[in-house]
């Protein structure tokens, strides 16, 4: 059975989720619960990860944010579109090996 809810949304907002339901096809109630379920997997996927990871000693720490620093100085930045393809390739790969 279907209920009604009514969500406080700005219209900025509504006309977001309403113009990616319309581009995928969908009616906005299955765009949520897509949504919702994409977040999920997400969030689960993470947890794993962060379970699975040693956690880094002070010195690990400190030696990343010192070689983040150098590289935000010599302008040596990483594009973000390319550092999640492959952190999710190696995942990929310990996943599959």
């Amino acid at each position: 059975m279907l209920r009604s809810m009514s969500l406080n949304l700005s219209t900025e907002l509504e006309a977001r989720i309403v113009a990616k339901a319309q581009q995928l096809g969908l009616p906005v109630g299955d765009l949520l619960e897509l949504v919702l379920s994409e977040n999920e997997a997400i969030s689960g996927s993470v947890r794993r990860a962060e379970s699975a990871a040693a956690p880094l000693s002070p010195e690990e720490v400190q030696g990343k944010i010192s070689r983040g620093l150098a590289q935000l100085k010599d302008c040596d930045l990483v594009d973000g579109e390319q550092f999640m393809s492959a952190l999710l390739a190696g995942m990929d790969e310990r996943r599959a090996g």
